[in-house]
Order: C-alpha cells, then structure tokens, then sequence
C-alpha cells in the first residue's frame, strides 16, 4: 500500500488553494499589517477549528499530479486529528509531544510512524497543517497585500533566505480566516483549499487520543 512520507504530510496546507486567474488588484488600504490585525482578532476566537481540504500536490520534473483529501480537527492550544480519505486512508493524530500517523489494514488502524513533536522538521506541526500563528506569520516571511473580490491575498517569503519557497495565503475578509494558500518551490506546488469550515463546536478531546 503507497503511503506518503511524514515529510510530504507535513508540507501540508501550507498549501490551500485554487489560483482563478482573475486580476489582483493593488489596494493601498490593505496592508499586511492589516490583514494580521484582523486574523488575530479572529484568531484569538478560536477554541475548535474543523474544516474539509483538497490538495493538489503537482512535482514539476516528472509531471506528475497528486489529489490528497481528508478532514482536519484542531483544538487549541497542541491537538491536530487528520483523516485522509484519498487516494489512501491515513490518519495523524498530534499533541505538543508527540506525532502519531496510522495507516488502515483490513478495516483497523495500524500505527505506521510516530515522532517526538521536537524532532518534526521546524518544529512548528500546527503551521504545516495551515494553523499558521499569525505572530509567527509577521516575525518570520516578508509580505505584500492585494485583493482579489473579496480575499485579501498574502504574498510571503521567508526572511531566511535559506528557504527557498513562496506561499499565498488567501484570507476571506467577511471572516478573516485562511480559505486558500499556494506552496511553490522549485521542485513542487502544493495547492489546496479549505471548505466546510467551522468554529467552536465544541470539539471532545477524545478524538485526540492516540490508537
């Protein structure tokens, strides 16, 4: 059964959307500094957040195109459940310790990979899986605003220059929550987009209990 690397399942939303092509539009009135006010006035809301993704990872040498789906439940502050139902069945289920990923064998979850939190690359589990701090967001990448309709588009790049990749996070200005992002280096593209989206339902936290 093909399954995929801690590595291409951490890259994640960072990786949300869906470019439509339309013009983006330069509006002085809409900085970076802006928009992070804003999510972090909404972010600060937050208890539960669970929202349906597709992912379209395409690998430019060799031309090939992925389609990832699944469902995420995060509950502040540290725990992540991930359910991917395609193209294979994958589950992760994190806390501020540890990174726990499953696998289904005939109708049971079976553990495949479990990591110490402190070993993932950067660090960071919750910012892979689109749950960007939006303080890490303004420390860590130099950014640029547009609009697009009604999204407000982040344009970043890491200020290490060590990282050699662009994202884009679209930000829906009736909520101020991330709906789409591009993840772009030389090797890849990653993009996703979030649907189904809800806040604070109330989330139990034994849907974070590893198997």
């Amino acid at each position: 059964m093909k399954t995929y690397s801690s590595k291409t399942i951490l890259i994640f939303v960072i990786g949300l959307l869906f470019i439509t092509g339309a013009a983006l539009a330069a509006d002085p009135t809409l900085t970076p500094q802006k928009i992070y006010e804003n999510m972090q006035a909404q972010e600060s809301k937050i208890n539960d957040l669970q929202f349906t993704i597709k992912q379209v990872i395409e690998l430019k040498a060799i031309k090939e195109r992925q389609v990832i789906k699944g469902a995420i439940i995060y509950k502040k502050p540290d725990l992540l459940h991930v359910e991917y139902t395609s193209p294979t069945q994958q589950m992760i289920i994190a806390n501020k310790d540890d990174f726990v990923m499953y696998i289904l064998e005939q109708g049971k979850w079976r553990e495949n990979v479990r990591q110490k939190v402190s070993n993932l690359i950067g660090k960071q589990w919750k910012s892979d899986y689109g749950l960007w701090s939006v303080g890490d967001l303004a420390k860590n990448y130099d950014a640029k605003a547009t609009r697009e309709g009604d999204k407000a588009v982040l344009w970043l790049e890491p200020k290490d220059k060590t990282y050699m990749f662009k994202m884009k996070i679209f930000v829906d200005t009736k909520n101020w929550l991330p709906v789409k992002t591009t993840w772009e280096d030389d090797n890849q593209l990653i993009t996703s987009e979030l649907l189904n989206v809800k806040m604070n339902t109330g989330v139990k936290d034994e849907l974070f209990k590893f198997k």
